[in-house]
């Protein structure tokens, strides 16, 4: 779990800082949820972009938690705007929920609580290759977003923690990043996997080979 003694530039000696991103990412090492403490008053800075993209690569699950939430001046808007804010600067974490806190006032603190939990059940959550294979064919085959030359024979999920999808097709080369995106961004529209990144995999498939249920 992400510590937030984590120092920006200004506030600290360069060395302390040095140490302090190492420790956070020891940390990491030994972690299944990371909560990235954001500074209500800063905003997302440059030090908690590479603490995030550090706990992105390493396959955490992550919360941002935004703290000084008593601090900060209120608007109607002020929630959203802030959220759109964070997800601009953190679009690697669209995946990632938003808890607004107070660690001075104890404000929604106990909220991170339940949604630790939430966040670490998705990480195990295992779903049966016919029920993939279902949402393959409504979901994505149905309703388009594939090129005209790609064919998709199945998809299974081969592991958990974090979920891990095989997608076979009748591609060698792996198909391009947006793709990948599309079939994630699906995915999660219609499976529970709150927090947790989705690692999608790709393989070429003979033509009549039939899937398996990994469950």
């Amino acid at each position: 779990m992400l510590e937030a003694g984590i120092r920006r530039k200004g506030k600290t000696e360069l060395k302390a800082e040095k140490l302090s991103v190492i420790m956070a990412r020891r940390h990491l090492e030994r972690s299944d949820v990371a909560i990235l403490v954001i500074d209500g008053l800063d905003g997302v800075t440059a030090l908690d972009a590479h603490i995030a993209g550090y706990a992105h690569e390493a396959g955490r699950s992550v919360i941002l938690a935004v703290n000084k939430w008593d601090a900060v001046s209120k608007t109607h808007r002020v929630t959203a705007d802030y959220e759109n804010q964070i997800r601009e600067k953190l679009k690697f974490l669209s995946f990632a929920p938003i808890a607004f806190i107070s660690a001075k006032t104890g404000q929604r603190v106990e909220r991170l609580y339940g949604m630790i939990n939430e966040v670490h059940k998705a990480r195990f959550v295992r779903i049966p290759t016919r029920d993939l294979n279902e949402f393959l064919r409504h979901e994505v085959l149905l309703r388009g977003g594939l090129p005209s030359d790609v064919k998709i024979r199945y998809i299974a999920q081969v592991k958990v923690n974090p979920p891990t999808f095989v997608m076979f097709s009748n591609k060698v080369k792996k198909l391009h990043f947006s793709f990948e995106r599309f079939i994630e961004n699906r995915i999660r529209e219609r499976f529970p996997f709150p927090g947790t990144p989705i690692i999608i995999k790709q393989r070429a498939k003979a033509t009549g080979t039939h899937a398996r249920d990994s469950r």
